[in-house]
This record gives C-alpha cells, sequence and structure tokens, in this order.
C-alpha cells in the first residue's frame, strides 16, 4: 500500500522538472524566435549556457526538495518501525507473561493432583483396612457362634482351638482398629 503512494507522490511531482525545462525553452523561443539559424559554434555555446545556467539551478532546486521529501519518508517509515517494534515487544512480553502464569498454573495443577492421588491412596487404604477389619469381625462372629454349643464344655478340643482362634481374631481385631486410626489420622 505505501509503495503505491510513493509511486504516486513522484508521478505527482514529476511534472515540475518538466515544466521547468518547456518553460526555459519557451522564454528562450520567445526571445530569439525569428532569427537566423547561426553556424558558428560559440553561438551554440552560448545557447548551451543559456540553457544550463537557467536550468541548472532550478533543477538542483527541485533536487533538494526531493531530497528533503525522501528524508522526510524515511523518518516517517523510521517513526512507523519504531512503534511497530514496541508493539511486538509489549505482545513478546504479554506472551512471557503468559506463559509464566501458565507454568504457575501447571505447577498448582500438579501439587493440587499429587494431593489428591494421596488422598486416594489414603482412602483405598482405609477401604482396605475397614474390608479388613469386617472379615475378621465375620470371622469372629462365626467363631463364637461355632463356640456356643460348647459353652457347657470348654475343655473339649474343639472348643479350645476355637477359643485360641477367637484370641488371634481379638488381637488382630485391636491391632487393626489402631491401624484404621492411624490411617485416618495422617
Amino acid at each position: 500500500m505505501e509503495n503505491k503512494d510513493l509511486t504516486f507522490e513522484i508521478k505527482k511531482y514529476i511534472w515540475i522538472p518538466i515544466l521547468m525545462i518547456g518553460l526555459v525553452f519557451v522564454i528562450y523561443l520567445l526571445n530569439f524566435w525569428g532569427n537566423p539559424k547561426s553556424n558558428e559554434p560559440a553561438s551554440w555555446g552560448q545557447f548551451g549556457d543559456y540553457f544550463g545556467g537557467i536550468l541548472n539551478p532550478l533543477l538542483n532546486t527541485v533536487t533538494i526538495f526531493a531530497l528533503l521529501y525522501t528524508i522526510n519518508l524515511q523518518l516517517k517509515q523510521l517513526k512507523t518501525s519504531a512503534q511497530q517494534n514496541d508493539l511486538m515487544n509489549m505482545q513478546l512480553d504479554l506472551s512471557k507473561r503468559e506463559l509464566e502464569l501458565s507454568r504457575e498454573e501447571l505447577k498448582k495443577s500438579v501439587i493440587a493432583q499429587n494431593k489428591s492421588q494421596l488422598a486416594l491412596n489414603k482412602q483405598a487404604e482405609i477401604a482396605n483396612k475397614s474390608s479388613e477389619l469386617e472379615t475378621i469381625n465375620f470371622l469372629h462372629l462365626q467363631y463364637t457362634n461355632q463356640l456356643s454349643p460348647h459353652r457347657y464344655d470348654m475343655n473339649s478340643p474343639e472348643a479350645t482351638e476355637i477359643s485360641s482362634k477367637l484370641s488371634q481374631l481379638n488381637m488382630i481385631i485391636e491391632e487393626s482398629y489402631f491401624e484404621l486410626i492411624r490411617a485416618r489420622n495422617k
């Protein structure tokens, strides 16, 4: 887009030097029209000096203005580039900050996931201990029910064996309750 604008600006002002050349030629024709053509080189040298003497300062002035215009365009482009550079730096800073926030959020997510995993492991441990305790209680109840018919004859070998198993189960139950309490309090 800027290239088209620059081409338009150049085309817009190109007519100035052409007009100057034409104006000098018209002034010459108005002053010297009708005079005979000279065959002397000195006359043609004077003609060249006339054109060069008038056109050189005019064209040099146009060249200076073109140079100033070019410098102005370069300054505008430099300013635009600096603004774009500042904008890109701001976008880069914003991207860095977003990346930092994403990393922090990811770290928090990992910590939360680890805590969740620990809580799930603790719940699984408690569930296992509770299941073991229920199994032990069931066995205790079963041995107690088996001992009931032998209640009056506690000296029978069968009653002694059941009583021994019940004692062992009581110790296991007591130990399992303590483990369950410890697991819940972790």
